[in-house]
């Protein structure tokens, strides 16, 4: 309702204290502190500073998700029911003080938490927000808080009412009728409603309501406490705490004498727990309210730090979403739940012993140190009394029969009790102590059968004791099971196990698979049957015993005592505990044997505790005719309802990945990764069980049992999906609607596993042969050169010749014709053949010079578009078509020198087929700079290539193309044509980054 003691509070108590405790003593006597007997029918656990648990747990919440929140002087801290955890509120701030104040929890779970140095803190999931002055919230620390039902946080300050509202926080004191004064106290009630008080004066806000309306009937009044449905808890100073109705008439009044710091919260079972700081928790158990009530003094329970708690000094206390009590103190952190495991006991005593019932419902209990006693019509237990004078029956076995009866037996006698309670001493059989009984049955046939200790089995028949049987165990048995299909079933001590039906007996021994040990219990169950004892849990089917062996590798311990519910499971009574076989579970291992098995126990935390009985008498658990499940421990008998541990009643755990405290969860290294999650338990945390899958990775989910992570180690890289759920129904199978936590995780390449690295690992396995290639290619390169250079000389070469002789004899003899055709008159005949024949010479000699001007083209400073251009305009002549046209992209850049004639020849070869063969009516000249060579291409729309024609084989006794060819080989090119019938034709040179010299221009 509120946090205990804030400072205006716990000064006032102090004053008051030293107050109370002078008139005290004036008055020559201490003051009187109420006696009330410890906390009992609870189980009670506390995590203590000095042992790792936070101390001042100044606030207890707890979050949809089912965690524990705690704001302690650590800081802001989280448990699941195991671990506590520590969120970092400011990581960039290491020596910012943490410690916090009081907390609260909206309905999505985000957090709203108070610094003890003033300020609030918000925070989502892990993401934290400060909110100061800045944000409308002073450096002062809140003395309460409460959430409304529309989301909206309230604090009470020294300096008045402040609400959140559009992510900034406002004082609304005037807004909602409230005088600006302190506020001191402020709860929301079950209802919806907000209390507040500001000093001695109280104001209520109903749901729905604006404003704080004043209640002056309260005025003066230390507490008010609305409980809807109950009444009002209300505490005058120096007075009882009183549950008073609307009019103010008291209901009830509670004995204890408080401080000025109460705190009132009910449990599951709507008990009322009072908590009073400094003097720990008190109970009162809950009960009507009304007239009957007042005066009368409840049953109040006390649970204080000589009990165990971790200190009387409580500071928060919680009801978690399963009814259980948690406290925070100054010295840790405390757990109080209502058992699940009740103890029966005996009207002169709680020593272990064995529990029957007869055909009406009503129980028996029998054991060495207490009479029998039995439940009479009102269920209440009452000693069994016989014989003249009327004695207490004792004795060690109980057996009922299908008419009501109930067979008794041991400590010297035997007894026959029947439907209507009355009680008849019965013969002993000739020859057997029946001192020490070992187990006593009554057979589907209605026969007794009792077994001693080293005696003959016997039974009773038609109103007699039959001589000894000698088809049945001489040293006697353990344990008797009745079978009502198959007849009897024998335990003995030296592990065997044995079958009687109709006078025959058929034994099971280690030849069928059964180990040495002591039979303890035998329960039939259809066509197979249990076997319990020192060798843990067995079954017998077909002939053949199998061990049961448990999921989580636990050996099965002693098994002293089986029963079967309605539903199927199976409960055995264990060295540790209660123990629960699911009926799923003992499907699965019907189905497949020798499959381990998931078992939920039952122990301390339930109620159950003690060692188990002795090993007589047998069989120490039963089902009751109601279901519930009767077990015999050494401190004395216990009862349990076995649906309340089905998992149902209790909300499903939500695994989360857990970060938190632990960055390293979830980091990738080298291909390996730890995942670290859990889930909140926080009833019995041991009962969780896990299983996670690494999609990528894992093909099925990973059984985990208790384990909190999961380790991958040699992951390849790429992506994966992990995924993991939790489940506290102890064992089955896994619920359908089981919610998955999961994760993204990158798993990036380790240093071996890069690209960067392998290609360096392939550079050096193939260095050898690159250096090879190079020395093979730079001697290539070599000796092309030397033949380019070669062709270059012999060009040049031949330029000259061309020059010096060709052509200057034939201008020499050009000019002598030329000197003769002077001489010779205008109408002479042959002038004009002569002229003719000089106009040949001239087109002859300039053919030639252009032939020269070809063989030194490398020796030319020019753009070589405008050279290719020249001389395809020359092939074309005058004509208009087809039009040429030149497209340069890119940069150019100058081609080496002994390659520019080939490239030429190439080109002019592949102009002039397009001007003579292909009746284009536009040829393109296309010369692409790239950044790796230089890319010429000859496009044209002429009638392209017929099919079927190969221009790498050409035309027989045509070597245009081949010659083409040869250059582009001589180049270290590539040559390709690109055609189609009626669609052009396009001829490709590509020549690779050596053809440029290093010059910009070409």
């Amino acid at each position: 309702m509120r946090l205990p003691c804030p400072i205006t509070a716990c000064w006032r108590l102090l004053k008051r204290a030293a107050v109370a405790g002078a008139l005290a003593v004036a008055a020559g006597q201490a003051p009187a502190e109420p006696e009330f007997p410890p906390l009992q029918g609870h189980f009670h656990r506390a995590w203590l500073s000095r042992l790792g648990a936070p101390a001042e747990v100044v606030e207890v919440v707890q979050t949809p998700d089912g965690f524990l929140w705690l704001s302690t002087d650590q800081g802001l801290m989280r448990f699941d029911g195991q671990r506590f955890a520590r969120l970092d509120l400011f990581p960039d701030d290491p020596r910012r003080s943490q410690a916090m104040a009081l907390m609260r929890v909206m309905p999505d779970g985000t957090l709203w938490a108070a610094l003890r140095l003033g300020g609030m803190v918000r925070v989502r999931g892990t993401q934290v927000e400060f909110f100061g002055p800045e944000q409308g919230f002073p450096l002062t620390r809140p003395y309460a808080g409460a959430v409304d039902d529309d989301g909206v946080v309230w604090m009470a300050t020294p300096l008045g009412l402040m609400r959140f509202l559009n992510e900034r926080w406002q004082r609304v004191d005037r807004e909602v009728g409230l005088p600006p004064k302190i506020v001191d106290n402020l709860y929301r009630t079950a209802g919806g409603d907000l209390w507040l008080r500001m000093q001695d004066d109280w104001y209520l806000r109903r749901k729905g309501d604006q404003a704080f309306a004043p209640q002056p009937r309260w005025e003066g009044m230390q507490e008010v406490i609305e409980e809807p449905g109950q009444g009002f808890w209300v505490m005058r100073p120096r007075g009882p705490l009183e549950l008073v109705d609307e009019r103010g008439k008291v209901l009830q009044r509670l004995p204890l004498s408080l401080g000025e710091s109460v705190t009132l919260i009910r449990d599951g079972q709507g008990d009322l727990w009072v908590v009073d700081y400094g003097k720990g928790l008190y109970r009162v158990p809950a009960a009507p309210a009304g007239p009957s009530a007042v005066g009368a003094r409840p049953q109040i329970q006390h649970l204080s730090a000589r009990d165990g708690l971790s200190s009387d000094q409580v500071m928060s206390v919680l009801k978690d979403r399963d009814g259980q009590i948690w406290a925070g103190t100054q010295l840790g952190l405390d757990r109080v739940s209502r058992d699940r495991v009740t103890l029966v006991p005996h009207p002169e005593g709680n020593s272990a012993g064995t529990v029957r019932f007869d055909a009406q419902g009503r129980a028996c209990m029998v054991n060495y140190a207490d009479p029998v006693a039995c439940q009479d019509r009102e269920g209440t237990f009452q000693v069994l009394r016989g014989g003249q004078p009327a004695a207490p029956v004792r004795a060690v076995v109980l057996a009922p029969d299908a008419q009501g009866g109930m067979w008794i037996a041991g400590l010297g006698g035997v007894w026959f009790r029947d439907a209507a309670g009355g009680l008849t001493a019965m013969p002993r059989p000739d020859g057997v102590s029946v001192d020490i009984v070992q187990s006593l049955a009554v057979a589907p046939d209605g026969s007794a059968w009792l077994a001693t200790l080293g005696e003959p089995v016997r039974r009773w028949v038609d109103g007699r004791w039959l001589p000894e049987d000698a088809s049945l165990p001489t040293e006697g048995a353990l344990t008797l099971a009745a079978d009502p299909a198959r007849g009897m079933w024998l335990g003995t001590a030296d592990g065997q196990v044995l079958h009687w039906r109709d006078g025959k007996v058929q034994r099971f021994g280690t030849a069928e698979g059964l180990p040495p040990g002591r039979v303890l219990a035998l329960l039939p169950a259809g066509d197979a049957l249990w076997i319990g004892g020192e060798q843990g849990l067995l079954r017998l089917k077909d002939g053949h015993v199998e061990r049961v062996s448990r999921s989580d590798g636990v050996e099965f311990g002693r098994i002293t005592g089986l029963a079967e519910t309605a539903q199927g499971d199976l409960w055995m009574n264990e060295t540790r505990g209660a123990l629960r076989l699911a009926a799923l579970d003992r499907a699965a291992l019907a189905r497949s044997a020798g499959a381990p098995v998931s078992v939920l126990q039952v122990g301390p935390e339930d109620g159950l505790v003690g060692s188990l009985p002795p090993i007589r008498p047998a069989n120490s658990m039963v089902r009751a005719p109601d279901g519930q499940i009767w077990l015999s421990r050494a401190s004395g008998i216990y009862r349990f309802d076995p649906g309340r541990f089905g998992g149902t009643e209790r909300a499903p755990p939500i695994a989360v990945l857990d970060t938190l405290g632990d960055p390293a969860s979830g980091h990738v290294q080298d291909g390996r990764v730890t995942l670290r999650f859990t889930a909140a338990d926080l009833f019995a945390p041991n009962r969780l069980r896990f299983r996670y899958r690494l999609l990528g990775q894992d093909h099925d989910w990973v059984e985990a049992g208790e384990r909190r992570e999961a380790r991958y180690t040699n992951l390849a890289p790429g992506h994966y999906r992990f995924e993991v759920q939790a489940d506290n129904c102890g064992g089955g199978a896994w619920p359908e609607d089981a919610k998955t936590a999961s994760a993204e995780i990158d798993v990036p390449a380790a240093w071996h596993q890069l690209g960067s690295v392998r290609l360096a690992a392939a550079a050096a396995v193939l260095v050898l042969v690159w250096l090879t290639w190079r020395a093979w290619s730079a001697r290539a390169t070599r000796r092309l050169q030397e033949r380019l250079q070669a062709r270059l000389a012999e060009r040049e070469r031949i330029a000259r010749h061309l020059h010096d002789h060709l052509l200057q004899g034939a201008a020499g003899l050009t000019l002598q014709v030329q000197a003769g055709l002077q001489d010779l008159p205008d109408e002479h005949p042959a002038r004009r053949q002569l002229e003719r024949a000089l106009d040949r010479a001239d087109r002859l000699l300039n053919e030639t010079r252009e032939q020269v001007e070809g063989l030194r083209i490398h020796q030319h400073d020019c753009d070589l578009g405008e050279v290719l251009m020249n001389q395809a305009r020359a092939l074309r002549g005058e004509a208009a078509e087809p039009a040429l046209r030149l497209d340069v992209l890119g940069t150019p850049r100058r081609l080496r020198a002994a390659l520019l004639g080939e490239v030429q020849g190439i080109v002019i070869e592949a102009v002039n087929n397009a001007l003579h063969h292909a009746a284009a009516r536009d040829i393109l000249l296309q010369l692409d700079y790239r950044p790796r060579g230089l890319v010429l291409s000859v496009k044209d729309d002429g009638r392209g290539l017929p099919d079927g024609f190969r221009p790498e084989i050409g035309r027989p006794g045509h070597w245009g193309l081949r010659g083409m060819q040869e250059r582009a080989g001589l180049l270290g090119a590539q040559l390709h044509w690109t055609s189609a019938p009626g669609q052009g034709t396009t001829v490709t040179l590509s020549l690779p980054a050596g053809t440029f010299d290093g010059g910009t221009d070409s």
